[in-house]
């Protein structure tokens, strides 16, 4: 399972697994809890989108009739987190739970973590391309029940941040950046658990020099 790999690349091993099936994969008689619409938005949403045949048809018209134009609505699309993120703000954390935003080159980063959570270790969640940081709360959940201490994050141009458009290596800065903050502010930092292109990024960032204890990808 997903759940009792992520347990094991940190070190949690030896847990139960019928604490664990229920947060991510189910068997035929159970519903998940993370479905694929919150695992792969920008896949669902592209698959509700009725206007995506359009978007299609615009952009090859535009290439053969006005190629710069073109050029420039591709880069738009492919730069820019979809769903766009104010779609996705609705989130409501508890009144336990601090917000910070960081500001990050164009753009910023936010941060979520318990005001009142004394745990020593902490584990950093990213979410992918199209997704927040309310998508990794299963995962968090698990993890802060093993006693460590989560901490969630809206990367680049999602959720909660500042920036429009963004890339995988603006991602891959992000998580360096991030992890540098969070030794500067006294965490040790367990490890690192990122989905979809946060897991290239982070990836990256480490074959970058960015020294993480345990990636999880």
């Amino acid at each position: 399972m997903l759940i009792s790999a992520l347990l094991f690349r940190l070190g949690l091993h030896g847990i139960p697994r019928s604490n664990l099936d229920w947060i991510y994969l189910a068997t035929p008689e159970r519903t998940p809890i993370m479905s694929s619409v919150t695992v792969s938005p920008v896949a669902h949403f592209y698959k509700q989108q009725p206007l995506t045949r359009l978007l299609r048809a615009v952009l090859a018209t535009s290439q053969r009739l006005w190629p710069s134009l073109g050029v420039r609505l591709a880069t738009w699309l492919f730069l820019t987190p979809l769903p766009l993120k104010f779609t996705q703000r609705a989130s409501r954390w508890g009144r336990g739970w601090h917000i910070q935003r960081l500001a990050f080159e164009q753009a910023s980063v936010t941060l979520y973590y318990e005001r009142a959570d004394a745990a020593t270790h902490t584990v950093l969640l990213l979410h992918g391309w199209g997704g927040q940081a309310r998508q990794m709360w299963p995962l968090a959940e698990a993890l802060r029940a093993q006693g460590l201490r989560v901490i969630l994050v809206d990367m680049p141009a999602h959720g909660r941040c500042q920036g429009a458009t963004s890339s995988l290596p603006q991602f891959a800065r992000a998580v360096a950046h991030l992890v540098d903050h969070l030794r500067q502010q006294g965490h040790q930092l367990q490890g690192v658990v990122a989905h979809s292109m946060a897991a290239s990024a982070a990836a990256f960032a480490a074959s970058q020099g960015v020294l993480v204890k345990r990636l999880v990808l």
